[in-house]
């Protein structure tokens, strides 16, 4: 091989090697930025559904305002935040009384636990330990607490790990109302980056995907909302004809 050919063998190689370099560099970025973003990335997708399966009330609640579309995302969000929020106070006043009512029947030793139907200890497999359990408990609770302290002990941990993620989960919402707040006080932009990315993405079929993913957003959230608030409605009121202890949880 001569050098006139070695020249552009070389040059190619270089250039190749530089591509490389680059796109190693742009693939070390994303990936980055993904790890740094990935615990909002959720946070974010959920605020992106809320704000785009509550368009409709926030444009209503706009029309209502005058047009006013900063203070309408404003009141959206605060109504949304008061949405989330009673419940959960409504469930740790439940709690809290619940627990306040049992430390002081356990203090005065007021709590008195009923003895077991006799029919208890012919279950099989667990009828005559439960039976026993149930019994030590009726005459003597706190032998019977301490008989099953170390069962108790990984129950604690389990329920304090959930009641973590609960909360975890809940701050996650409300950080996702935020920011679905956020987005649709600027939705005049965020619709024409959409449509730019969908046209981007599907070509002249743009618009209808987007349009799709619209409707599909809205109809799913439509749906799991309704479904929830007829169960909840029906169970609610089925709690409260029987009396049910703590129907708030």
């Amino acid at each position: 091989m001569n050098s006139s050919q070695t020249a552009p063998h070389k040059s190619y190689l270089s250039r190749a090697l530089e591509v490389f370099i680059h796109l190693s560099l742009v693939v070390l970025l994303v990936a980055t930025c993904l790890l740094i973003l990935r615990p909002f990335i959720a946070m974010v997708a959920w605020g992106l559904t809320i704000a785009i399966a509550g368009y409709q009330g926030y444009r209503w609640l706009r029309k209502l305002l005058g047009g006013r579309d900063r203070f309408a995302a404003l009141l959206f969000t605060v109504l949304l935040l008061i949405v989330l929020i009673v419940p959960i106070a409504l469930l740790a006043q439940t709690l809290i009384g619940g627990f306040q009512a049992l430390a002081v029947r356990l203090h005065d030793g007021t709590l008195r636990i009923p003895p077991p139907p006799a029919n208890i200890a012919t279950w099989p497999i667990i009828g005559e330990r439960l039976s026993e359990l149930w019994g030590l408990a009726s005459t003597n609770f706190a032998a019977a607490l301490q008989s099953l302290a170390p069962q108790l002990r990984g129950v604690a941990a389990g329920l304090l790990a959930a009641s973590a993620a609960v909360g975890i989960g809940v701050l996650q919402f409300f950080v996702s109302i935020v920011v679905a707040g956020f987005l649709l006080a600027n939705s005049s932009q965020g619709a024409n980056l959409s449509r730019r990315l969908a046209i981007c993405l599907f070509g002249n079929k743009g618009p209808q995907f987007e349009a799709l993913a619209e409707a599909t957003i809205r109809s799913v959230s439509a749906g799991i909302l309704g479904v929830a608030l007829i169960q909840s409605l029906f169970a609610g009121l089925g709690f409260l004809a029987v009396r049910l202890p703590g129907a708030g949880l």
